[in-house]
């Protein structure tokens, strides 16, 4: 979920609802440094009504196909004030603000928890107005400071945001028991119940929304950091995606002070961030694409995989890693020549709601494998490859379940560009891709880190050669 006054324009952000929680801590190492921090998650499917038409694809056919909606998002659970109200959050990468409903906010427009300023004794209004726009709405209120806890973890005088006031994020989401995978039916109820009540960003400081008169503030995470509550400044994300049972309810999972060894296979490779604009101030957890490559899963005799297609950058492109955006975003060129490869077609028709191109549903049984290429150090001589099944990129439309599905579309959506507008040159890496992998984001270093996730077939290789 992408928020920023130019980006917004260019991605159509899926939204969501999803999951409650609780923190496991983990034992000690043998060495005696701190734990990292689990917190559990849960991802389910939602029904978004009265979808924009207005932000849908034009290029090319527009199909009618109902959109049965993949909206998945992963919540966890803070707790703010004294005493702590508690509220479900979604985990955002691509965004920095901390904000929670407030009890100002209808209900029509805040259906659920919503903070009651009276309760909390350590509760401070700051009185400046926050604003924020996301792809698929937007939030109004007023920031301010409290006590905020994340999985017994806690921040004194942190700075949020209370919201009175928003479009297209908690309002027009609602939940169907139906597209829920639980054990049983008292579970399936249990999270049917579940619902957002804000957003919780994991970006930089610099991509905070600026507080009049004072300028960015430092999120929730990043005080973590600084004020050593968590063991190293890293937190990692696990998604559930399990490429057998490619259904929503998956349990996913947020590290803190480090990674979950349970949760990965294979080494962490990572990345740089690369920084926005001529001051080389770190905004977006962003890096940089050098190839988007499709082979085909058999080997030959030598045992090489035959290349099916290769897109190399001249001139890297900017990628934002974000986990709040259900889909995958480049170049409508590009796009268009991912889905031609495997499909052999010249022709595409794409969904209104969502922009998705639509695709036989058969293909979610190849064995091909997309890869994307990304420079592993700012010399370029050196490259990290993530490499996935093409399977997990085929979503159902009409289902929950791709195995039963009738119609389908491609987890790759073509956008457009601008070429006066460095940003709208960007890609965006979403959920259809990065659930594959497991994530950790150092804030120190300023670099991402990609390994396989458990449970799938990924490979995340580093090599000198891209």
């Amino acid at each position: 979920m992408v928020a920023s006054n130019t980006l917004v324009c260019i991605f159509k952000l899926l939204f969501v609802s999803g999951a409650t929680v609780s923190a496991a801590y983990l034992p000690a190492n043998q060495n005696n440094q701190p734990s990292i921090i689990k917190i559990p998650f849960i991802a389910r499917n939602s029904i978004v009504q009265n979808a924009d038409k207005a932000l849908a694809r034009r290029d090319s056919s527009v199909s009618e196909t109902p959109i049965f909606n993949w909206l998945t998002q992963y919540l966890a659970n803070i707790e703010i004030g004294t005493p702590a109200q508690k509220f479900n959050v979604i985990l955002d990468t691509g965004s920095a603000d901390l904000w929670v409903a407030s009890k100002n906010c209808p209900k029509e427009k805040c259906p659920s928890n919503r903070f009651d300023t009276s309760k909390s004794s350590t509760f401070k209004n700051l009185k400046k107005p926050f604003d924020i726009l996301y792809g698929s709405g937007e939030a109004r209120g007023e920031f301010a400071t409290d006590v905020v806890t994340l999985a017994g973890v806690t921040v004194k005088k942190q700075t949020f945001a209370l919201v009175d006031s928003t479009r297209g994020i908690l309002s027009n989401v609602s939940a169907t028991s139906s597209s829920i995978t639980a054990q049983n039916d008292n579970e399936k109820r249990k999270l049917s119940e579940v619902h957002v009540d804000g957003i919780l960003g994991l970006g930089y400081p610099k991509l905070t929304t600026s507080i009049k008169g004072k300028g960015h503030y430092t999120p929730l995470l990043f005080n973590m950091v600084d004020q050593k509550l968590i063991s190293k400044p890293i937190f990692s994300m696990f998604m559930g995606y399990n490429s057998t049972n490619n259904q929503l309810g998956w349990f996913g999972e947020l590290a803190l002070g480090g990674a979950d060894t349970d949760r990965y296979t294979g080494d962490i490779e990572y990345v740089p961030v690369v920084s926005n604009g001529k001051k080389k101030k770190f905004k977006m957890w962003q890096t940089k694409t050098q190839s988007i490559r499709m082979k085909s899963g058999s080997t030959t005799m030598t045992n090489k995989q035959q290349s099916l297609l290769s897109i190399k950058l001249n001139k890297h492109r900017k990628t934002i890693i974000d986990t709040g955006t259900t889909l995958t975003y480049i170049d409508m060129e590009y796009a268009k020549q991912t889905l031609s490869t495997l499909t052999g077609q010249t022709s595409f028709t794409i969904t209104p709601n969502s922009g998705l191109f639509l695709i036989d549903c058969e293909y979610r049984k190849t064995d091909a494998r997309l890869q994307f290429t990304f420079p592993s150090s700012k010399k370029k001589s050196s490259y990290v490859t993530v490499d996935i099944p093409v399977a997990s990129l085929i979503y159902p439309l009409d289902t929950n379940d791709v195995s039963t599905a009738t119609s389908c579309g491609w987890g790759i959506v073509g956008k457009s560009t601008d070429d006066d507008d460095e940003d709208s040159g960007s890609f965006l890496i979403g959920q259809s891709v990065l659930r594959n992998t497991y994530l950790s984001f150092d804030m120190e270093k300023n670099r991402i880190g990609f390994s396989a996730a458990s449970g799938t077939s990924t490979k995340v290789t580093k090599s000198s050669s891209s």
